[in-house]
């Protein structure tokens, strides 16, 4: 079977971003954000056709007086991914369909972050990252019921300090937390069911420069 394979896809970004100033210490910033994507792929096994549309929320408050500033903030995500594959005929042509699929990402960001100087030239961070995610799919050919699968709660620390020892001379030493959440693709088997033996990839981080 010789077939002229190809890929096309068209991508839609969007986003608002609005600023408030609320008091003269106290502050707030909102942003809105979307993408859309259509995507498709000829293969000589099938054809492969993606759709993705994906919805998000910021918020962030800051308050600040001298040397202080604390800010807290919550990030909302949903993404919803569905795709199919056909069979693929003589010359690329599109046959019957194969599969057909959906998947939901949904997670929360609980973040608050304080800074303070401890003299003139030092100055104290630190912070925390609160992250849960939860996935659900669905085979849009079987009535079955959806699987869902949600993961633990990751909390995510964060230290730092920073010194200026003189013009353009820095000290700086910080320690963190830090995780990579599986992608929709990646939270997947390959029958189309969802792997709840992965984990959220996670490590820490210290140094000084």
């Amino acid at each position: 079977l010789e077939v002229a394979g190809h890929q096309r896809y068209h991508k839609i970004l969007g986003g608002l971003r609005v600023r408030s100033q609320w008091t003269r210490n106290l502050s707030n910033k909102l942003v809105l954000y979307t993408l859309w994507k259509d995507a498709g792929e000829v293969r000589p096994f099938n054809h492969l056709s993606e759709n993705t549309l994906t919805l998000g929320f910021k918020n962030q408050l800051q308050w600040t007086r001298g040397a202080q500033r604390l800010m807290a903030g919550v990030e909302l995500f949903r993404e919803n991914y569905r795709w199919q594959t056909h069979e693929t005929l003589e010359a690329g042509a599109r046959g019957n369909l194969l599969s057909d699929n959906q998947e939901e990402r949904h997670f929360i960001n609980l973040q608050v972050h304080a800074e303070t100087r401890l003299g003139p030239r030092t100055l104290a961070t630190a912070g925390l990252n609160l992250h849960h995610l939860q996935y659900r799919q669905g085979d849009q050919q079987q009535d079955g019921p959806q699987q869902s699968h949600s993961y633990r709660w990751v909390a995510s620390p964060r230290l730092g300090l920073n010194h200026r020892i003189r013009k353009g001379l820095y000290l700086h030493s910080s320690a963190a937390h830090g995780f990579s959440a599986p992608t929709s693709e990646e939270a997947l088997l390959p029958d189309g069911s969802i792997n709840r033996d992965l984990q959220p990839e996670q490590g820490y981080n210290r140094g000084s420069r």
